[in-house]
């Protein structure tokens, strides 16, 4: 198995490890997608966290082997579609996911990492889409993800010259949310305050905020309401809670 699953308190780490450079091969995307199944369901599980076991290596994208079956019109490890469907089913998990950069990610590896709530990275993060120098496009949610997340013009030039960027340029435009020391102190101390929050309350925001953002405005808040009055409904002490909230 390339997926690995360990879970601390709250916390499930997914860690990916397929050395030599952490690529992925398609059929890895259904043990990922059961992954996560198991995680959707676990109602201990506030937060989780998705990093490589490869050192300097996130992801550097897809197996060559399975690019190549698709260019030669052959049947690839898994369907192509694997992807696409895998990265919605973790964009659209219930916990707040969060991807832990610790070295290089590209194409298909930045991709994984888009489709993610949060992405944080040590100095050694960096990010490319190398598809067009290749004569291709990125085809696994880039030219959907990364405009919505850094605007247009940052990701039309990332996209568009195959450049590399680093971790402070990627801090500086939003793709890296935070750029932390080397060590697992500074990444459970960025990421304590979400791990301290009730989980329903998680859940459902990270629910609004995610889907919410694919609506029409109107549609988004009727979204929220619902949720929210959910919320409120389920609770037991539904008076004390919102109290909290507004204190």
């Amino acid at each position: 198995m390339m997926w690995s699953t360990d879970i601390a308190g709250a916390v499930a780490t997914l860690a990916y490890v397929n050395p030599p450079e952490n690529r992925i091969p398609f059929d890895s995307l259904i043990e990922l997608s059961a992954c996560l199944r198991a995680i959707a369901k676990d109602d201990g599980i506030k937060l989780v966290v998705l990093r490589s076991g490869v050192s300097g290596y996130f992801s550097l994208g897809a197996s060559l082997a399975d690019v190549q079956a698709l260019a030669n019109g052959q049947e690839p490890s898994a369907p192509f579609h694997s992807w696409v469907d895998v990265l919605l089913q973790l964009e659209h998990l219930p916990q707040p996911t969060i991807a832990m950069i610790e070295g290089q990610a590209a194409s298909g590896g930045c991709e994984l990492a888009l489709a993610c709530m949060f992405r944080v990275g040590t100095r050694a993060a960096s990010f490319a889409f190398r598809e067009v120098a290749r004569g291709a496009m990125p085809g696994a949610g880039a030219t959907q993800r990364l405009p919505r997340l850094v605007g247009t013009a940052h990701a039309a030039k990332i996209i568009l010259t195959s450049c590399l960027v680093d971790a402070t340029e990627a801090h500086r435009i939003g793709l890296l949310d935070a750029v932390l020391p080397d060590g697992e102190a500074a990444l459970e101390q960025w990421f304590d305050a979400i791990r301290a929050m009730p989980r329903a309350g998680l859940v459902a925001a990270k629910r609004a905020i995610v889907e919410g953002s694919t609506l029409p405005l109107r549609d988004g808040l009727r979204l929220e309401q619902r949720l929210f009055l959910d919320l409120v409904r389920r609770s037991s002490e539904p008076g004390q809670k919102v109290e909290r909230l507004h204190q």
